[in-house]
Parts: C-alpha cells; structure tokens; sequence
C-alpha cells in the first residue's frame, strides 16, 4: 500500500504544480493530508524554470526510485517541464521500473 501511496503523492503534487499555473479556476480543493498546497500562482512561481525546479524537488522527495535519478540534474537544455521529466525518470524507465506512471496533466 505504501508503494501505491507514494506513487500518488507524485501525481497529485505534479498535478497540483500545474494547476496553480494553469488559467481558470481558484485551484482550490481540500488540502491532502501531509502535503503542503501549491503557492499561489504568479508570474515569478510559473516560470519554466521554476515549474523545472519544482518538479526536481518534488521527485527528489517522492519518487519511489530516487537513486535512479540523474546527479546532473540542469533543466536548462529542456524545452518543457514534461521534456525535464522525461529526462530524470529515463533510467528507471529504462530499467521497466517507471513504467510511465511519473507525468504531469
């Protein structure tokens, strides 16, 4: 159970990362137990770079994997937050241990 759990904790805290950047609506919802909310969007939090650095850390304290994760771990080169991803779960992927579940939505 604590393997599916940890698995979730990264969905949702991807999912909340973009939501807060996204446009719409309030990206309210009921806080989860243990996991802090997302900042409030603006315009320094929604930067590549910021979406980038969250999703390391976020990663580096979820992923159920964490010794596969690259020790180069430089966004700059990537495009896109989904293309940063990509490039830290690669090993695992490569290993059939991340079987595609680490995304954002």
């Amino acid at each position: 159970m604590r393997l599916v759990a940890r698995k979730a904790v990264s969905a949702l805290a991807l999912a909340a990362m973009l939501s807060a950047c996204g446009g719409g609506g309030s990206g309210g919802g009921a806080p989860i137990a243990g996991i802090a909310p997302p900042p409030p969007p603006s315009a320094s939090n929604c930067s590549l770079r910021s979406r980038q650095d969250f999703a390391a850390a976020t990663l580096n304290e979820h992923y159920l994997f964490p010794e596969t994760l690259p020790t180069n771990r430089d966004p700059t080169p990537f495009a896109s937050v989904d293309a940063y991803i990509d490039f830290l779960t690669a090993t695992a992927r490569s290993q059939r241990r991340d079987r595609f579940f680490t995304f954002i939505t």
